[in-house]
């Protein structure tokens, strides 16, 4: 799927209304939809193979974008400049063979690729803003997972899915369950003021970037046989790289006589990742293999760039200043592998976890602030890390040979 929503005012434009909005925005409670579906199964008396994959590939873009040496004037009301882009996804993927004389093969593959998810709202270099209400630039931004109901155990959202399951029967039998979630993503949201641009809001002037990320992904793997081998795997792997930045360009000036000037970059991102899977076999070996890796870079700044000695970048406000940014991440994940074989039974379980987090308040070089608020000044970075990492594997036998290994490697 590939949406791109503009809402523009070219440079050079000089408008004058009672208020004035450019937006690329969404109606109200909705959200873009991303849903696939991939099933299979097979059955047979020899050799059975189920498999699915399941793709999906996403550009989604909105932008509010104001040009160059551009004038707006809201004589009475609001001036905002605002690019919301709400997303929800869900991804399953599920394939199951049984065969009753020989081999069983079930395979899953679910895969989610978010190329470009952005919003943008930007005013260009050299313009000036003037409202009488607020003069916001405000960039939203969010994926989450697709709910669902499911008896005794209620609503549950899932961004990707993956199972694969086979059972194979007979003295000769294998059965071979695998599967693998992958969901790589990229997002930017971005709020920004061009250099030399005056914003003067009387009611208050807000440039924030603000967005939500969230993601559900599991893959599992059993395989059952009476006969040589029972093998499982579940791979799980999520890349994330989200940029979050409210930005103000050198030598702008943003001032309001009645309220608060704010710039604010706020992130929220959750990522629960799970690998489990089974392997038995009554008659030979029992393999059980779980990987989860989380790849997450983040990046969350709301910054005022340098001014010089003659050209300050300027936050002035009859009420109070602030510069805030706040990046908050919440992450769980589990790998598990369980295994049964007559002769040998083999689990091994891995959690790999890679993390990088810039959170950046600041006011650059030459920097001029004036405020009459209460609370003043206030300049805060926030960095909120919750992560959980569990991997449990075992490996049990009727025969000679039991191993179980579980390793966690976590590097931020």
């Amino acid at each position: 799927a590939v949406i791109d929503a503009t809402a523009g005012i070219d440079a050079n434009a000089d408008i004058t209304g009672s208020s004035i909005s450019v937006k690329s925005q969404m109606p109200t409670d909705t959200k873009n939809s991303y849903k696939v579906r991939a099933l299979s199964g097979a059955a047979s008396k020899d050799t059975a193979i189920g498999g699915s994959i399941g793709v999906n590939y996403i550009d989604t873009s909105a932008r509010a974008e104001v040009g160059d040496n551009t004038t707006l004037t809201g004589t009475t009301g609001d001036v905002r400049v605002e690019a919301t882009n709400l997303n929800e996804i869900q991804n399953i993927a599920g394939g199951a063979a049984f065969a009753s004389g020989g081999k069983g093969v079930g395979l899953a593959v679910s895969v989610n690729i978010i190329n470009t998810l952005e919003a943008k709202a930007t005013i260009g270099n050299d313009s000036t803003i003037s409202a009488d209400g607020m003069a916001t630039v405000k960039a939203k931004s969010s994926l989450v997972p697709i709910e669902e109901s499911l008896p005794l155990v209620g609503s549950i959202g899932v961004t990707s899915f993956a199972a694969g399951i086979a059972v194979g029967a007979g003295s000769g039998g294998v059965g071979a369950g695998g599967s693998s979630s992958v969901n790589v993503i990229f997002m930017d949201t971005t709020a920004s003021v061009g250099t030399d641009t005056t914003i003067d809001g009387a009611g208050g002037v807000e440039v924030k970037a603000e967005d939500v990320l969230t993601v559900f992904s599991a893959a599992g793997g059993i395989g059952l046989t009476t006969g040589n081998a029972g093998i499982g795997i579940g791979i799980d792997v999520n890349v994330i790289d989200r940029d979050t930045f409210a930005t103000i360009g050198a030598g702008a000036e943003l001032g309001s006589t009645g309220g608060d000037v704010r710039v604010e970059a706020v992130s929220d991102d959750d990522v629960t990742s799970i690998a489990a899977t089974f392997g038995v076999s009554t008659n030979g070996p029992g393999v059980a293999l779980s990987i989860g890796v989380v790849v997450l870079l983040t990046d969350t700044q709301a910054t005022l760039a340098n001014g010089t000695n003659v050209n300050r970048t300027r936050l002035d406000a009859g009420g109070n200043v602030i510069v805030d940014a706040q990046g908050d991440a919440d992450v769980f994940m589990l790998a598990g592998g369980l295994s049964y074989g007559n002769s040998l039974g083999i689990g091994i379980a891995s959690t790999v976890f890679v993390h990088t987090d810039n959170v950046i308040a600041s006011i650059g070089d030459y920097g001029g602030v004036t405020t009459g608020g209460a609370s003043g000044l206030t300049v805060e970075a926030t960095s909120i890390d919750d992560v959980l990492l569990i991997a449990a594997a075992g490996g049990t036998t009727g025969g000679s040979v039991g191993v179980g290994g579980s390793v966690i490697v976590s590097v931020m």
